[in-house]
């Protein structure tokens, strides 16, 4: 068997849900797992719950016999910790994992967008923010939470998409094609049904009302033009203060990046490079870095 040390695991944890890899020391991915949302702000034993789960999956996927998740490295990248009570939290937890380095979300995209180099990036997913470092500058924008952040997120076009439909039924705006979409999505038929349908209802939830509002943006939906356009001028403003430097790249991840693509500013669009890599491998970066592991090839071609 290999040391201990010569096996990584990237962890993602997001509030839809948890990715993870198992890699060699080559960073040849051995295993994969996914679960469910990972945001401590929404529930600490749900986090922690997601991540063993996600992480247990890739091991038995690996099927390396006699190997444990107690002699793997683990890098782990959570939306969330950026506020400091649940960095804590979470690092007081008691891990399964041989050593365990702990950072945001943010931080773990950058990492896997430009290989450790300098570059901005800006999740779009469920929730929204963005991080860019330059000659050792860092920038952290947003991730301050739904509902109260995560302005242009899944989660909030799914908030904005109900907000003007419940309005929309009482009469005070007119009726669109995003109404009768919506209603039909969540299978009620009047304003007290949707919002008992959604009184409890997580970011997720929400969130899973993005394509909704994208789709009838596309066929010219008025409501859902707007929702879109208020969006994309905030993510177009937010790009604009992480690019610290001309022609610094910009790469976008998460789900909503097609999406949104249509929507943004020429500059945007001028500065945007495709990842290089995934969140999961720029959380074994990270680990690696921590742990002064060397490694044989880079993670280029590896989303």
């Amino acid at each position: 068997m290999m040391h201990p040390s010569s096996y990584f695991m990237g962890i993602d944890g997001g509030g839809s849900k948890c990715k993870a890899i198992l890699v060699d020391q080559n960073n040849t991915i051995l295993g994969e797992g996914l679960s469910g949302p990972a945001n401590p702000r929404f529930g600490f034993q749900q986090a922690i719950s997601a991540i063993e789960q996600a992480a247990s999956q890739a091991l038995y996927q690996a099927n390396i016999k006699q190997l444990s998740l107690g002699e793997i490295t683990a890098g782990i990248g959570l939306a969330g910790v950026n506020l400091p009570h649940y960095y804590q939290q979470v690092l007081d937890w008691p891990h399964p994992f041989l050593t365990c380095h702990l950072t945001t979300d943010l931080h773990i995209a950058c990492m896997g967008a430009h290989q450790g180099q300098d570059g901005a990036v800006i999740i779009l997913g469920t929730g929204s923010c963005g991080f860019s470092i330059y000659q050792g500058n860092k920038i952290e924008l947003g991730g301050y939470g739904f509902p109260h952040g995560d302005k242009g997120s899944g989660a909030w076009l799914g908030l904005q998409a109900i907000s003007h439909t419940l309005n929309a039924m009482d009469g005070i705006t007119e009726k669109t094609l995003l109404q009768d979409q919506l209603l039909t999505q969540f299978n009620v038929n009047n304003a007290i049904e949707l919002s008992e349908a959604i009184s409890e209802a997580s970011s997720a939830i929400f969130a899973s009302i993005a394509p909704l509002v994208f789709d009838c943006g596309n066929q010219g939906d008025p409501t859902a033009v707007q929702i879109i356009e208020t969006g994309a001028n905030y993510i177009n403003q937010l790009a604009k203060k992480l690019i610290q430097q001309e022609q610094q790249p910009l790469a976008f991840v998460g789900g909503l990046t097609q999406g949104y693509l249509p929507w943004l500013s020429p500059f945007i669009l001028a500065n945007m490079r495709d990842a290089k890599a995934s969140c999961e491998m720029g959380a074994i970066l990270w680990a690696r870095q921590q742990t002064q592991s060397p490694f044989t090839q880079t993670f280029k071609d590896t989303l």
